[in-house]
């Protein structure tokens, strides 16, 4: 009986329930994107922290993290994109499109966040690592980011890249 109320009000609120799912699968992503991150940042390049990256727009010295940050983030980044494109393809657009044409459309978009996300932590880490301390300012900078990449990835996602039908929304 239960389950039925629940289909009820998820076919009547079809649209909502779309962008719910698109949240909770997103932190599976979001999941394989932190846990990555944190192997990343506090492990593996850890000993790049003090050693500072400029390039382009962005400026990672000491206070930023250095280029262990600007890896960490890249690296996790895109582990995180692979998870999240195959996950949201399948279930929360059950999309029928074709996956070249979706990848061509979701790879800039991907790319566009990335440098949003690239370029952010420049801004905010070294307030936010002052305020939380290095290791919470850090996860807080990084849940910050991800939070502005949804932003831009769920409208983009639901409207371009992953296409339904009317007959096949959900």
């Amino acid at each position: 009986m239960m389950t039925e109320k629940i289909r009820a009000f998820t076919n009547r609120h079809a649209g909502l329930w779309q962008a719910v799912k698109f949240a909770l699968l997103g932190l599976v992503a979001s999941a394989a994107e932190m846990a990555s991150f944190a192997l990343l940042r506090f492990f593996v390049f850890s000993h790049m922290a003090a050693q500072s990256f400029r390039w382009w727009i962005f400026d990672y010295g000491a206070a930023s993290g250095g280029l262990g940050y600007f890896l960490s983030v890249c690296l996790s980044y895109a582990l995180g994109q692979g998870v999240n494109f195959l996950v949201q393809r399948r279930y929360t657009f059950a999309s029928s499109a074709d996956i070249g044409r979706s990848l061509a459309l979701y790879i800039p978009m991907a790319a566009l966040v990335w440098l949003l996300q690239l370029w952010l932590p420049t801004a905010i880490r070294p307030g936010v690592a002052s305020l939380l301390g290095e290791t919470a300012g850090d996860l807080t900078v990084k849940l910050l980011c991800m939070f502005a990449g949804l932003l831009i990835a769920y409208p983009a996602s639901k409207f371009l890249i992953f296409p339904q039908s009317k007959s096949r929304a959900s």
